[in-house]
């Protein structure tokens, strides 16, 4: 503190003291080159000083926050990007970007879903849309009749023969429309028919074997007790009739209960486990 106190009570008055400032203004052009090494600390000092004043005084600009921007690619030469639609020019439906991503901007191109799954945001598209009641007016009352009024319809079937390529084009849609109904009621009509039951079945219909070995009157298989294998703890037997090992089990059966909810199983033969002998006691 004896430092700062003798900084600013000796040495900066007697550096003031020595510093060569003229009386005048006009003696600034007097002053010699030694005399102006004197004067810059001074001038430097006042400058700043002068600066920092003035700039808390006067309102700077705002800063650009570009980390906080919504729109960060989007027309940025613009002071404002607003778009403006007619609602008479909409149609049934309008889907447009609020993520400033897309690159068909005002309308989404779904850039939004890369987005959020690249920073976790949650940000969506808005739809203006029509309720369907009103779309569904709209085309008949308004539409539908405008396109049939269109059509070149003649008024004898001899007038088809004069019809040009581009009227046969005008009634393209309409024929087809015509086509495709007609079609499907013929196959509702057939398919309900075919659907009758018939009183018979088809050969195979309720068959339990359907592959195995069915050049035989019978498939039927004898095993020999003694030719079991003594070390095997069982022995399973087919009974889905679909195993490749026939008709030793191969698990087939699971595959076919997985898939059509059936539950057969195989015949398991298994051996009884030997029983302990019992302990005998000593004779007295």
């Amino acid at each position: 503190m004896d430092a700062v106190s003798r900084g600013v009570k000796v040495q900066l008055p007697n550096y003031l003291r020595s510093l060569p400032i003229p009386s005048t203004f006009g003696g600034f052009l007097k002053l010699s080159g030694s005399e102006w090494v004197q004067l810059v600390p001074l001038v430097v000092t006042t400058s700043v000083a002068v600066y920092l004043v003035v700039s808390a005084l006067i309102p700077s600009k705002p800063k650009k926050k570009e980390h906080e921007w919504v729109n960060k690619t989007v027309e940025k030469e613009k002071e404002k990007v607003a778009d403006t639609f007619q609602i008479e020019d909409l149609g049934d439906k309008m889907v447009c970007c609020r993520c400033w991503k897309s690159k068909k901007f005002p309308y989404c191109d779904g850039s939004h879903n890369e987005h959020n799954k690249e920073t976790g945001d949650n940000v969506g598209h808005v739809t203006e849309a029509r309720s369907k009641m009103e779309a569904v007016s709209r085309v008949i009352k308004v539409q539908l009749p405008n396109y049939l009024r269109s059509l070149p319809v003649p008024s004898t079937f001899g007038g088809f023969l004069k019809l040009s390529v581009k009227e046969w084009r005008q009634l393209a849609p309409l024929l087809l429309t015509l086509s495709l109904f007609i079609y499907l009621v013929i196959k509702q009509f057939t398919r309900r028919s075919a659907s009758k039951p018939t009183g018979k079945k088809t050969p195979d219909q309720d068959w339990v074997n359907k592959t195995q070995q069915k050049d035989k009157e019978k498939v039927a298989d004898t095993i020999q007790i003694e030719d079991l294998a003594e070390k095997a703890a069982y022995h399973a037997f087919c009974r889905c009739w679909k195993s490749k090992k026939f008709p030793r089990c191969d698990g087939s059966h699971t595959k076919h209960n997985k898939e059509t909810g059936d539950n057969v199983g195989p015949l398991v033969l298994k051996r009884k486990k030997p029983q302990p002998a019992a302990a005998t006691t000593p004779s007295s």
